[in-house]
Parts: C-alpha cells; structure tokens; sequence
C-alpha cells in the first residue's frame, strides 16, 4: 500500500498509482478535478494487475460531507439503504458479486 500525501495530485497520482502495478494498492488525499479523473482512467488496467486505487480520501471529501449533513439537519431522514463493496477477484466472476440492496 502506498500513501500519496504531497500533493500536486494531478501530477503525481497517475505516476505513483502505475508505480505500484503490479499488485500493490495506492490511496491519496485528492480531490482535485485533474487528478481524479486521471486516476479513475487506470481502472482496467490496475483491474489486470490485480490493484486497487483509492482516491480522494482526505479532508475535501469529508468537509463535502460535513457541509451536506449540516444542510440537511432540519429535514427528514431518507429511507435506509445498504451498500457493499466486493474487491474484484480473479476467482470470482462479476455476475456472482451481489449488488447493492436496501436492508
């Protein structure tokens, strides 16, 4: 696993993320509009090595969120929902991966 933490991601994701192909993982703090979607187009091929790539982990996603919470404080709960996450596994063919249900 190796962690992205020195920002200018739109330089380095891509780079850093290809650099742990084969097989290793990689996370970042981006939440950068260059950075992100360059990272999103090494899905299949991180797919093929068998690596997971995670962007966006840091404080601009999480103050995203704070900001949504805070703006919906006076209004209604929404119905319940359940989302699972499957790693891609060779072994495993995509059809068998269950989707998301509500509980």
């Amino acid at each position: 696993m190796v962690f992205n933490g020195i920002g200018d991601y739109a330089e380095t994701a891509a780079v850093i993320a290809r650099a742990c192909m084969p097989g290793g993982h990689y996370l970042d703090l981006a939440a950068d509009l260059t950075a992100v979607p360059r990272l999103l187009d090494l899905d299949s091929e991180a797919e093929q090595a068998g690596s997971t790539l995670v962007t966006g982990s840091g404080f601009g996603v999480l103050a995203t969120e704070a900001v949504v919470i805070k703006l919906c404080e006076d209004r209604p709960a929404p119905p319940p929902c359940a989302s699972t996450l499957w790693p891609r596994c060779p072994s495993a063919p995509e059809s068998s991966a269950p989707r998301s249900q509500p509980p």
